[in-house]
């Protein structure tokens, strides 16, 4: 049934397979085709009422009512649903507004529901499309599979709380997913209905998912932590950079003696082994494309079993509302006056969000551990691997540290009521007792990595620019301008992140090891080569003075390594000027493992794996 099926005298958009009707308009008019006489014809056809034509259906609008009460007790429902096609494109005239309006109350009362869903989606469409209400009693929900499907009835005038009373006695609140729970939550808002908004924001909390990463703590990131595994993404049409990191890992972990794992598809591999020799290097083969970000999307517990976010994170869950409500929370009182109302976004610190922006790599590691038989954990905390640093304490006892910014984004997701919850929920999930979780402010950074340094035994060095400020406000025409706020708000969280960390028991240093894209010690890989060295691998730079004095700290003061392993300044600038580092690109894990090496030989692989060209869109 064509959607604009218009008068038989008057047929522009005629319904197919319909007869064509000249429109006996005057011709002097038509011939003129001024506006005022293409208005005249359209009076003088809407004054006539005329029957309208379809697929096997009609209706006359100077029919008596009695008349049209009869024949629509003859027609089914699909073929008032034709007739409400013929009407309402057309309901400008009034009576066929009329006419449609008791169409449609017909439909609802003479036809009982629940109905096939697509065509009540049809009837709901027709009606919101032409303007006019959804009789009451059509507001319901009908006889859908799953909660999602009676979701996409929203949005289109359907009340959310009919909603939920029609599905609930099929699908109670209780036994949705919380990707659903908050597209009726949205739902909720939008219609002012403060008691459902109540109802499923319960639902939501017991929704949380069960623990299935046997509750073991993740992998130490520090120098007791013995990383002996380097982990590293190769797209399988990598760039000139992307095989420059893997010759620099391949390069440092053949000197310390530690081993390396590539996460890439077969193609990835065989064109890595035309360039590279991967001799000792071991394929973690999967279908698909992984992001550049190897830090973000897994994590590893200390037993070596992957772990990635849960499903709701990569949906459109309120990740990234949940994280801008909290950073207003917690900064609005850190700046001037006139930027409290604003959003604390990429303008201010930038969001790490880059798994929830759709990086699908996460389900490349379920696929990689899926299929050697040892599935993937699941993280129930959205904290991504730059924002969640493992250690230790000075007694040696496991620490994590996580910044607030994924506190915010959890609690959003799951409606928790405080951060104490989110504690609980993470602790939880690592098997760790409550006061083993730090929760940390963002040091001026959108993850820890970028702006401290957990460098073991109770040990961690903040970043400190308040030498950058006053430079700055030297240097300031006006002092209320918002690059200045910002920088002044990077000082104050670095100073909320220390007294974090100084309130759960860590000695903590402040120095200056980051600068822009010019360097950034913060971020880098402690590793345990052999013999029992302890080395730390960071972004490089050209400033040898900055060097020497990192060095000096880490070395020679806090006795923390043995020795420092630089990248190209180089690769550091590329990697930084894309907002990450060489610990965001590359990732520790222990030595024990759990997949199959083919000792570096790439035409050693599984028969299984299909290849791909496919990449897709680095989320930086």
């Amino acid at each position: 049934m064509h959607l604009n099926a218009t008068p038989d005298r008057v047929p522009p958009h005629r319904p197919r397979n319909q007869s064509p009707v000249p429109p006996p308009a005057p011709p002097a008019l038509l011939a003129l085709g001024s506006a005022a006489g293409n208005r005249a014809v359209q009076r003088l056809l809407q004054a006539q009422r005329v029957r309208y034509r379809g697929d096997g259906v009609e209706w006359d609008t100077e029919a008596a009512p009695d008349a049209k009460a009869a024949r629509l007790a003859g027609l089914s429902l699909d073929q008032c649903l034709d007739v409400l096609v013929l009407l309402c494109p057309n309901v400008t005239d009034p009576a066929v507004r009329h006419d449609a309006t008791s169409v449609a109350d017909h439909v609802v009362a003479r036809h009982p529901q629940p109905w096939p869903l697509g065509r009540f989606r049809r009837f709901q469409r027709l009606l919101t499309d032409a303007g006019l209400t959804v009789p009451e009693a059509g507001d319901r929900p009908l006889d859908v599979t799953t909660p999602g499907a009676g979701l996409a009835l929203l949005g289109r005038g359907t009340a959310p709380r009919r909603v939920v009373d029609h599905l609930a006695a099929r699908h109670p609140l209780a036994t949705w997913g919380v990707g659903d729970l908050h597209t009726l939550l949205d739902h909720a808002r939008t219609a002012g209905d403060t008691d459902l908004v109540d109802e499923v924001e319960r639902a939501v909390r017991a929704a949380v998912p069960p623990v299935d990463t046997d509750r073991r703590p993740p992998h130490r990131k520090t120098p007791d932590g013995g990383t002996r595994v380097l982990h590293v993404n190769y797209p399988p049409r990598g760039d000139d950079a992307a095989v420059d990191r893997v010759r620099f890992v391949l390069a440092t972990a053949r000197r310390l003696g530690l081993h390396v794992r590539v996460l890439t598809t077969a193609d990835g591999w065989r064109g890595l082994g035309a360039r590279l020799d991967l001799a000792g290097a071991e394929p973690v083969v999967v279908s698909g494309a992984p992001s550049r970000w190897t830090q973000d999307s897994v994590e590893f517990l200390e037993t070596g079993q992957p772990v990635v976010h849960h499903e709701l994170f990569r949906g459109a869950t309120p990740t990234q509302s949940g994280l801008l409500a909290g950073r207003h929370e917690r900064w609005a009182g850190l700046v001037p006056p006139a930027f409290r109302d604003e959003r604390f976004d990429d303008r201010w610190v930038p969001m790490g969000l880059a798994v929830a922006a759709g990086d699908a790599t996460g389900r490349l590691w379920e696929e990689a551990a899926r299929e050697r038989g040892r599935p993937a954990g699941h993280l129930r905390a959205y904290v991504e691997g730059g924002n969640a640093v493992t250690g230790e304490d000075a007694a040696g006892r496991t620490v994590v540290l996580v910044g607030r910014d994924a506190v915010a984004v959890t609690r959003a997701v799951y409606r928790l009521a405080d951060d104490a919850e989110v504690r609980a929920l993470i602790a939880e999930d690592f098997g760790l007792a409550h006061d083993q979780v730090l929760l940390v402010e963002q040091p001026g950074k959108f993850h820890l990595d970028m702006g401290l340094l957990f460098a073991g035994r109770g040990r961690v060095v903040v970043n400190d620019s308040k030498p950058e400020l006053a430079r700055a406000r030297e240097r300031a025409s006006a002092p209320d301008s918002r690059w200045l706020a910002a920088l002044e708000l990077r000082c104050r969280l670095e100073d909320q992140a220390a007294d974090d960390l100084r309130a759960g028991h860590m000695v903590v240093h402040r120095a200056r090891f980051e600068k822009a894209a010019s360097h950034n010690f913060f971020n880098g890989l402690f590793v345990t080569g052999r013999g029992g060295t302890r080395c730390y691998i960071t972004n490089g730079t050209g400033d040898a003075g900055a060097r020497a004095a990192f060095e000096a700290f880490l070395v020679d003061e806090l006795h923390a390594v043995d020795e420092v392993v630089y990248t190209s300044p180089e690769a550091a600038g590329a990697a930084l000027g894309r907002g990450g580092g060489i610990s965001c690109l590359v990732k520790g894990g222990p030595e024990q493992g759990w997949v199959v090496t083919t000792g570096g030989d790439p035409a050693a692989l599984p028969d299984r794996v299909r290849t791909s060209d496919e990449e897709p869109e680095d989320v930086d």
